[in-house]
């Protein structure tokens, strides 16, 4: 497999025996130990959706900030057959979680920046998104100067800036 510039024999968790069901109460167990203050799993048509809710200290005032993440539908090919693997999916976002928290919990990084483009809110026409599904169609459709707060920053970061360099 290859993802970017990364060329994998194998995928990591590619052949866990941790059931995707014990992964996902490890996960709560995981956040609950990190102090989460809400944790809630959605399925829906076979795909997962975990959305968490943290506190954090951003600028001397605390806040409490919704997590979103939906586990990616991995397909692997066993005996020429190629299905979702739901075990390796959930392993993947459990050692991702653990990971980020445990840099958060040393100070390396802060949470509102480690998990930013997973902050759920309200966007314009009424629905919920992530801060990551804005700066994804901004970048995509190059209007990152119209997420900036005042003119003063636009000279900081132009379109041309975001513009994609297909190789």
């Amino acid at each position: 497999m290859t993802f970017g510039r990364i060329t994998l024999k194998r995928l990591p968790y590619e052949g866990t025996v941790i059931d995707a069901d014990k992964t996902q109460a490890e996960i709560s167990t995981l956040l609950d130990k990190y102090g989460a203050i809400g944790v809630q799993w959605t399925t829906l048509r076979g795909n997962r959706k975990l959305e968490f809710i943290i506190e954090v200290e951003v600028k001397g005032i605390q806040r409490e900030l919704a997590i979103i993440y939906e586990p990616p539908p991995i397909e692997v090919k066993r005996k020429g057959v190629r299905s979702v693997d739901w075990n390796l999916s959930m392993r993947l976002l459990y050692w991702h979680l653990k990971s980020k928290l445990e840099a958060i919990s040393y100070g390396l990084v802060s949470a509102e920046r480690e998990f930013s483009s997973n902050i759920k809110m309200r966007l314009p026409g009424g629905q919920t998104g992530t801060v990551g599904d804005i700066l994804e169609s901004a970048i995509a459709n190059e209007k990152l100067d119209n997420l900036l707060p005042d003119e003063s920053n636009k000279e900081r970061l132009t379109d041309a800036d975001a513009r994609v360099i297909e190789q």
